[in-house]
């Protein structure tokens, strides 16, 4: 026991003898590629951004729907004549107001359409000093 409790004492002040570790060369990692696993973070939920690109003015209260759920909503007018793409970003238009939402043009006919919960940075500048009346700003 005496030879154990020595050991320790000797061990503790840092006199006993170090053992030596064996040195092994790893292999590199290899990179996995696959689907990313998405965590949401307590308290935190997950925003879904909806695309639409309308056909007719028969869409357009799914994409009113999809704003009063809370979820931002881009709207890609580009295949659709200019009288009734119009008429369809006159309605969300109102929509967006009623609900203190926000809207930026991206480009001459596609627009975000987001609720009141998310918030839009920046500009497009190439685009800002075109005829286009925003009530918003």
């Amino acid at each position: 026991m005496s030879g154990g409790f020595l050991d320790k004492v000797l061990n503790f002040m840092g006199f006993s003898e170090e053992e030596e570790e064996e040195y092994v060369e790893k292999e590199p990692a290899k990179k996995v590629r696959g689907k990313a696993n998405l965590v949401a973070l307590p308290g935190m939920s997950m925003l879904k951004m909806m695309v639409f690109e309308p056909r007719s003015f028969d869409e357009v209260q799914g994409i009113a729907d999809s704003l009063k759920s809370g979820s931002p909503v881009v709207v890609n007018l580009e295949r659709i004549d200019g009288e009734l793409g119009r008429r369809i970003i006159d309605f969300l238009m109102g929509t967006t107001y009623a609900l203190g939402g926000h809207l930026h043009k991206i480009n001459p006919q596609i627009y975000l359409f987001a609720p009141q919960n998310v918030l839009i940075e920046g500009e497009m500048r190439e685009f800002r000093d075109k005829t286009f009346f925003n009530p918003f700003k």
